[in-house]
This record gives structure tokens, C-alpha cells and sequence, in this order.
């Protein structure tokens, strides 16, 4: 009988639970092979099988009695106690060690007794018995000094143990000082996985010390010896503790990347827990860039493998991360009960340090919440607790809600004490966030104090610190979503300038860069690396099953309308766990977008917008400062400031009621239109009125507004006897600077039409096609109509075109806008699918479609349709601010290519002519004023 059917036959024989006696009588003798064999046997099943691992050892303990000598015997005991140590039962592993190491060294076998107490310190460590660990290593030292050269490598070993326990401890240079001796002992013996790993502990170290760079240097050496070693899982690890040191260092971007490579590495290589860890990194990083979904998605990804493991305290943080999460997305109950559940862990754990962490936020949260006293409480017994020394960013976070709430209640002498406090820790240890916070809140208290000087040197800083962090993330939901909690200082500073009516050019710039935060870049190009092509297969995929899901819901709609009454639910909430996976995964392929440069930041920007302006062109910024609208019109030969033209409330309940005025717009009639013109003659009066005397012999304007208020109907505004749009061609534009940049209209050589009537749901799309084709018939226009408009054709002729028109369908996702869809043939197109489209030369995308306008406030910008067309590479836009009627829509169309190709090109001017035309046709402004002209 061969040895290795031996070692199946025993493990089948315990599995089946056959009785040790019978397995005992069926097995003798046991030789020394098989012996050896068995004992490999349980360290094998101890990974996958802990409970039979520990099954076959106290068998394996009895064929030792019977039939070996002590020291067998004893190795049976050692190798029990390594069980123990998988299934967590420290004590009983820690007794097994120790009867181990007795009789090793009663044998005076020094090797094999430093060994076991190693396992000892281990167990003491896993049980926090941090002095008794380090006391035991003393001994230790010892006895491996008795063993000789060959016990170097448990030399390592011990000094490894050491590092961690002063870690744990929080003596973090006696921790860097034991791993830099293990990494002598491994190196002098050509250990290079010991010495590797040493510089990894070292490195994780120097990150939480603040030391990023001798972080860097440690992780990079022991990535080369990794790599010479061809240890993928080595390497994954070395790309997680970049990752988290890219994201210590604000470098968010470039930590996602190298979590991505990680999370495939562990996933390639099996270690599917270490890839949960990834996950649980990558939800730290979503809140920081407020991506509150994605924070949530990925700690529920991370958490079943962090409870398999029993990692209390990674599940502590995971919980506090959720909770935060879920607060930010104002779901109220949960986050108080994750933040207690995660309370309830750590003081378990006795980790105080995390613990304070935790009421830290609960802190912060009571003072979002107005609980002021509360907030004070709590701060002030955790600053009394914790020692900047050893804390210093809790206890700066702490010296910041400390001067919030003494603002609060007017304290302003125990305010600014605290903000100095704050300001020497975020000087010493260059905490860029919390250095946001110091010099935004010394702004205000400066604002408040009339101190304009004061105000800008400290607002500046702050915007200074954002912008840098802000533009190493790629140009899209990141930058946005990045932007979200952080606009305050840049408001205070616009208010700042705006009391300084001599310095409107100040104020212009302000505008401008906060504007800026709006503007995607004019395409969006991925690194092609195996990352992204996997996440570019995955995305495909996930959007298969969206289309197919969304594709089943129409069909049970269609049912349903006819009476069928077909339950949809389960479709919807598949529905929604795909777009959740889709979300995660666009976030991660967003890590890869290639850099774009960062623009200049220019004080003599409205002088060089004058230069650009013709005599008969304006440019008006409008903008919100204490609850009121403002403008600044700038001339070509002069500026004007023009304060307190409307309070933003009465603004936002007149564009309110339009809105729902509009929606009834199939019941027009003179009264209607009576009524129409009203609602627009106030909208006229507040924000044009007052500036009519700076608009004389205008026939342009250039308008950059808000985000917030990108649907206003300007064009529409009626003056009693004309509209706007009758006197003026008006352009959008999404930030001043953007003017300056604007890409010429690239000349009409490559015309894409594409139209689908959604299965004649739009009778008119194919004569709107007809009729600009007939327009355009000079430049031979590539047509895509009904069945030829399918996603393939689409994609393969947008590339090269420099005039695109849709005539579709569009639905509008305001909760999730990233799913809008435009309808093609086969099935809709996604505002992703959109996005990530390469389109060259900056041409004209022409939406002659419902809300392509319409979408969500994301952070700093507004995510919609025609957002996605400027990601893609469009520089100017048509778009609609609400749904279309299609055979008015079919007529204007017709109208403005008609004047595009007789006013030199001139899309702003085409556009007004167009509506001017309809307004003669008696056409309420329902019908043409949803239409709006920008660059990008």
C-alpha cells in the first residue's frame, strides 16, 4: 500500500466520522513516512479546512503515544498549537507553544525552542498582551543567539513580531527600528521575501508617521525584489500600500489605479480576501472625492470577506465608512446605528484611538445637525483625551469643530484660539484638508469683520490647496463630485469682491474659477493599459445585461398597458444591482483617464475677454452672493457690476412656476399665451431690465450662469413687446475663460444625421431628417434613419463627423443620470456609452430631442445628455431644457439649418433666427425657447 492513499484513506475515515479506535487498529504500525505525511496532512487542511486540521492532529497525537518517542510527540503538540492559532483560540494555541519550547529546551535544541516561543509571542500579540510579548522576545533573543548562524532567519522573525507589537503600541520608532533589523538579519542571509516584506512594514510605518516618501522609497525597493521573484501576490500587496500612500498624499487618482492592479493581481492569484481589503480601501477613497454611492457599493463588497476573517477592527472602520456614506446621502437612522455597532467592536478591541476617531464624526455629524452644545461636549472630553504628539490630525479635526461651535455662539476670542492651535498642526504636518478648513473659516471670521485684505489672502489659500488637489483627478464625475463639499471658500470670496464695487475684475476671476469646476474636458481618453481594457470588457458586459433587463422592462410596460398586468419588480431591482456594478466599475476605468493640463489661473481675464469681444458682442456673468442674483457685464471697451438685481428665492419660485406652466402646454390658448408672456415679462425685468442700458447696439450676448441655473429661459424673456431671442443671439458658456479657449466650428465636410422615430412614436423625426438632408444635400450627409441608425453604425460614423443631429427619443434619468438614454434602432444609448465615445475636431452636436439639458447636480456640475457629448470631444452644443413637441420641433430644425448655412456659420445666430421665425408663426415659447445654444 502506497503512502499517499494512507493520508486520503485517514481524512476520508474522519470526515465520515468513523470511530479513532477503528482508524487506530486499521493503521499499525505508522511509519515514519506516513508520520511525516500525516503531519504535513494538518498544516494542508488548516488553510481551507481548520476543523478537520485540528481532527487529524489529536489523531496524529495518539499514533504518537503509541507508536514514536517523545520528541514526534512534541511535534504533533507544536504543530496542534499552529491549528489553534488558525481557529483563533489564542490561549489554548498559546499552551501548546509553550509545552513545546519546555522540552526543546530541556533538549538544549535552541533552533526548535526559539521557534516555538516565536509562535508565543505571536499568540500574545493577537491577544494584545503586548508587554508580556515583549518580554518573552528578550528571552528569545537569547536562545536564538545560542542557536548560531543558523538561526539568523528567526532572528528576522522575532524582530518582525517586535515591529508589530510597538505598532500596535503605538511606538512607531522603536517599530521602524525593529523592521529595519529584520531586514539586516533576512538580507545577510539572502532571505529576499524576508528583507522584501520588511521594507514593507517599514514603509507602512512612514505612512502613517506622515513620511510619504521614505514610504515610497520602501515600497518601490521591495517591489523590485518582488518583481525578480515573479510574486504576484508580493506585488499586489506593494500596489495596495502605494494605492493607500497615493491616497495619504490626496493623489486619489493615481490610488485608485494602483488598487485597480492590485484587485486584479489577488483575484488572478486566488486571494480573494486580500481583494476585499482592496475594496475597503477604495470606499475610504470614494468619501474623500464625496462619491457616496460608490463608498457604500464598495464597503458592502468588502465587508463579507473582512467577517469571514474576523478582521474586528477593519470591520469597525467599514461600518464607520458606511455610516458616513449614508449620512451624506441623508439616509437618517442607519449611520447612528453603524456608528454604535462600530463603537461596540472597538471598544471591544480596546482601541481607543479608533474609537475617538468614531466619536470625532459623531461629533461633526451633531453639528451638521445644529446640535451645537452637543458637538461641544463631545470635542471638548476628546481634545482633553487625546495627545497631538501621537494624534495630531484627530486632534486638529477636534481644534477645528471646537472653533466652529465657539463661531456658533459667538465666542469669537476662544474661535480663533483653537484656529491657531489648528494652523500649527496643519503647518507641521501638512494637512491639506484640514488647512482648507483653517483658512476658510479665518476667511469668514475676516469677511464678518470687514477685513476684505485679510479675507482674500486666507479664501485664496484655500482655493489654492483645492485647485492643486482637484486637477490631479481626471475631468469628469471625480472633479465634480470632488468639488461638492468644498465650494464654500470660493463663495466667501465672491462675496468678499462683491463689496468691493471698484473691483469687478476681482470678481470676474473668482466667478470664473469656480465656474470651472462645470467644464469637462473636450474628450476623454484612457490610458490603454490591460486595467483598462479588462474594466472596458467588463463595462461591455454589465451594459449588456442593463440593455437586456431595460429591454424586459418595455416589453412588461407594453403588457401592462394592455391590461396584462405583468409584475416588474424583480426586473427593476436587478435593474438597479446592475447599475450599481456599472457605477463601481466606471469609477474605477475614470482612475485611468490620461491627465489633462491644468489651466492658467489669470488675473486679467475680463481685459483679454474685452479684447475678444466685437462692438456689437456682451458678455454677461451672472452669479449668487448673499441669497441675491448679481451680473457683470463686460463691453468691449468698458465693465459694469450690477448688484442686487432679484433674491434667488423669488427667481426660483418664477422659474418653478414656468415649469409647471409649460407642462400643460397641449391647452394653449390667447389666454395661455396672455399668461405665458407674464410669467417671461417678470423673468425679463429682473435679469435683462437692468442692464438694457449696457446692451444698446448689442446683437450678441455671451451668458455664463450658475449651475444651478442652467435652465432658465432666457431667450424667452419678453421686454412687453419682443422676445429676447428676437433682438439678440444668445451663447451659452460655462465659464468665462471658456470663451477665450473656444474651438472655431469646424467647416460642414462630414455630416452625420441620425434619426429613429422610436417605433413611430415620433411621426415627424424622418421629414426632420428629409429636410435637413435636402438642406445640407451640397455636403453629401451621411443618414442614419430608422432601421440603419443602429448603435454600431452610430459609433463608427460619429468619429469623423464635424456636424452631428439627433432626431430621437431621450429619457432623462434625474436620479441616475449617467443612465439617460437616447433611443437607436435596436436599443437605447447611454449617456456612458456617450461619454466614452472618441469624437475628433471639437464639431457641432445638434440634440433635437426631449430634456437633453435636464439632469442632476453632481457636485460642481450638471450631468446630462450633452455633457456626455462634450466628454466625448463635441465643442458646441444644441440642447433642450424640456420635452419637445414633434412637429415644432421638425419645423425649427428645418428653420435653422436653413439660416446655418446663410449666416457664415454662425450657430448662435442660425438658432435666433430659427426661433424669431416661429415667434412670427405665433408659436408660444413652449415650442422654441427649450432651445439653447453652448461651447464647451
Amino acid at each position: 500500500m502506497s503512502e499517499t492513499p494512507l493520508v486520503e484513506k485517514i481524512t476520508s475515515a474522519l470526515i465520515s466520522e468513523t470511530p479513532t479506535n477503528q482508524i487506530l487498529s486499521d493503521t499499525y504500525p505508522l511509519s515514519t513516512t506516513q508520520f511525516n505525511e500525516l503531519l504535513l496532512a494538518v498544516t494542508s487542511e488548516l488553510v481551507h479546512r481548520p476543523k478537520l486540521a485540528l481532527t487529524l492532529a489529536e489523531l496524529l497525537e495518539l499514533f504518537a503515544k503509541r507508536d514514536f518517542a517523545t520528541f514526534e510527540y512534541i511535534r504533533v503538540i507544536g504543530t496542534k498549537g499552529k491549528v489553534f492559532l488558525g481557529l483563533r483560540d489564542y490561549q489554548k494555541a498559546f499552551i501548546c507553544f509553550e509545552t513545546a519550547a519546555m522540552f526543546f529546551e530541556e533538549e538544549e535544541d535552541w533552533y526548535r525552542t526559539s521557534a516555538m516561543q516565536l509562535d508565543q509571542i505571536y499568540t500574545l500579540l493577537m491577544q494584545e498582551k503586548y508587554e508580556s510579548g515583549i518580554q518573552l522576545a528578550v528571552e528569545t533573543r537569547q536562545k536564538i543567539a545560542k542557536a548560531g548562524e543558523d538561526a539568523v532567519f528567526l532572528l528576522g522573525n522575532l524582530e518582525t513580531n517586535l515591529g508589530l507589537i510597538n505598532r500596535r503600541m503605538g511606538r512607531y520608532q522603536e517599530a521602524i527600528e525593529a523592521y529595519d533589523h529584520a531586514h539586516l538579519a533576512y538580507d545577510s542571509i539572502g532571505h529576499t521575501l524576508g528583507a522584501a516584506i520588511s521594507l514593507m512594514n517599514r514603509a507602512h510605518l512612514h505612512t502613517v508617521t506622515n513620511q510619504f516618501a521614505d514610504s515610497e522609497t520602501a515600497l518601490n525597493q521591495a517591489r523590485a525584489i518582488f518583481e525578480t521573484l515573479d510574486n504576484q501576490i508580493e506585488l499586489a500587496r506593494v500596489d495596495m500600500n502605494l494605492g493607500t500612500l497615493a491616497a495619504q498624499r490626496s493623489q486619489y487618482r493615481l490610488a485608485l489605479q494602483k488598487l485597480e492592479n492590485a484587485h486584479k493581481r489577488f483575484e488572478d492569484t486566488g486571494q480573494l480576501y486580500e481583494a476585499s481589503f482592496v475594496d475597503w480601501h477604495r470606499s475610504a477613497i470614494y468619501l474623500k472625492l464625496n462619491l457616496w454611492e460608490e463608498a457604500v457599493h464598495s464597503a458592502q463588497s468588502a465587508e463579507p470577506g473582512l467577517r469571514k476573517e474576523q478582521k474586528t477592527a477593519e470591520i469597525a472602520t467599514l461600518l464607520v465608512n458606511r455610516a458616513l456614506a449614508l449620512h451624506r446621502l441623508k439616509i437618517d437612522k442607519q449611520p447612528d446605528q453603524l456608528l454604535e455597532q462600530a463603537r461596540r467592536l472597538l471598544r471591544r478591541l480596546n482601541n481607543n484611538t479608533e474609537l475617538w476617531t468614531v466619536d470625532a464624526i459623531r461629533a461633526s455629524i451633531a453639528f451638521e445637525q445644529n446640535q451645537i452644545q452637543r458637538t461641544k461636549r463631545i470635542a471638548t472630553r476628546l481634545s482633553k483625551a487625546v495627545d497631538a504628539a501621537f494624534h495630531p490630525r484627530l486632534k486638529t479635526q477636534l481644534h477645528l469643530l471646537l472653533a466652529q461651535c465657539a463661531f456658533s455662539l459667538g465666542q469669537n476670542a476662544d474661535a480663533l484660539e483653537h484656529l491657531k492651535d489648528a494652523f500649527v498642526l496643519v503647518e507641521q504636518y501638512q494637512f491639506w484638508e484640514e488647512g482648507i478648513e483653517v483658512n476658510s473659516l479665518m476667511g469668514d471670521f475676516h469677511l464678518k469683520q470687514g477685513d476684505a485684505e485679510q479675507t482674500a489672502v486666507y479664501l485664496t489659500k484655500a482655493i489654492e490647496a483645492i485647485d492643486f488637489y482637484r486637477y490631479a483627478l481626471s475631468h469628469d464625475e471625480f472633479q465634480s463630485a470632488f468639488t461638492d463639499d468644498k465650494l464654500r471658500p470660493y463663495q466667501l470670496l465672491i462675496e468678499n469682491y462683491h463689496q468691493q464695487l471698484d473691483r469687478p475684475d476681482h470678481l470676474l476671476h473668482i466667478v470664473d474659477v469656480i465656474n470651472r469646476m462645470q467644464v469637462w474636458p473636450q474628450s476623454n481618453q484612457w490610458d490603454q493599459t490591460e486595467e483598462t481594457a479588462v474594466l472596458q470588457q467588463e463595462e461591455t458586459q454589465l451594459l449588456d445585461s442593463w440593455h437586456w433587463l431595460n429591454n424586459k422592462l418595455s416589453e412588461n410596460d407594453a403588457f401592462t398597458s394592455k391590461g396584462a398586468g405583468v409584475d416588474s419588480q424583480h426586473l427593476i431591482d436587478e435593474q438597479k444591482a446592475v447599475e450599481q456594478k456599472l457605477l463601481a466599475v466606471r469609477r474605477r476605468k475614470q482612475a485611468f483617464v490620461v491627465e489633462t493640463d491644468t489651466p492658467d489661473a489669470t488675473r486679467d481675464l475680463a481685459i483679454k475677454i474685452q479684447q475678444r469681444l466685437k462692438q456689437d458682442e456682451r458678455f454677461i456673468l451672472y452669479y449668487e452672493v448673499a441669497d441675491s442674483y448679481h451680473a457683470i457685464v463686460l463691453l468691449s471697451t468698458e465693465m459694469m457690476h450690477q448688484p442686487d438685481l432679484v433674491k434667488t428665492a423669488v427667481l426660483a419660485r418664477l422659474n418653478q412656476v414656468w415649469r409647471l406652466h409649460i407642462e400643460d402646454v397641449e391647452e394653449i390658448d390667447d389666454n395661455d399665451q396672455r399668461i405665458t408672456q407674464r410669467y417671461l415679462a417678470s423673468l425679463y425685468n429682473k435679469l435683462i431690465r437692468p442692464l438694457t442700458s449696457h446692451l444698446e447696439d448689442c446683437t450678441q450676448i455671451y451668458v455664463s450662469l450658475p449651475t444651478a441655473w442652467q435652465d432658465l429661459p432666457l431667450a424667452a424673456a419678453y421686454d412687453g413687446a419682443q422676445y429676447l431671442a428676437e433682438r439678440v443671439a444668445i451663447t451659452y458658456v460655462p465659464t468665462p475663460e471658456r470663451l477665450l479657449q473656444q474651438t472655431p466650428l469646424p467647416p460642414h465636410q462630414n455630416v452625420l444625421l441620425v434619426g429613429c422615430s422610436d417605433n413611430g412614436r415620433l411621426p415627424y423625426v424622418a421629414e426632420e431628417i428629409a429636410q435637413i438632408e435636402t438642406q445640407l444635400q451640397a455636403l453629401t450627409p451621411t443618414v442614419l434613419l430608422e432601421e440603419a441608425a443602429t448603435i454600431q453604425a452610430t459609433q463608427l460614423a460619429i468619429q469623423s463627423a464635424t456636424l452631428i443631429h439627433f432626431a430621437a427619443h431621450v429619457e432623462s434619468r434625474k436620479d441616475n443620470p449617467i443612465f439617460s438614454t437616447i433611443h437607436l434602432y435596436e436599443r437605447p444609448l447611454t449617456f456612458s456609452e456617450l461619454s466614452g465615445m472618441q469624437i475628433e475636431g471639437s464639431p457641432l452636436v445638434v440634440f433635437s430631442a426631449c430634456d437633453t439639458a435636464v439632469g442632476a447636480i453632481k457636485g460642481s456640475a450638471v450631468l446630462n445628455l450633452g455633457r456626455a457629448m462634450l466628454q466625448a470631444g463635441a465643442g458646441h452644443m444644441i440642447v433642450t431644457q424640456w420635452p419637445l413637441e414633434d412637429r415644432a420641433a421638425s419645423d425649427l430644425m428645418r428653420s435653422f439649418y436653413q439660416h446655418l448655412t446663410t449666416e457664415f456659420r454662425n450657430v448662435a445666430k442660425a438658432l435666433q433666427q430659427a426661433q424669431s421665425e416661429a415667434i412670427k408663426n405665433g408659436r408660444h415659447p413652449f415650442y422654441w425657447a427649450g432651445y439653447s445654444y453652448s461651447i464647451g
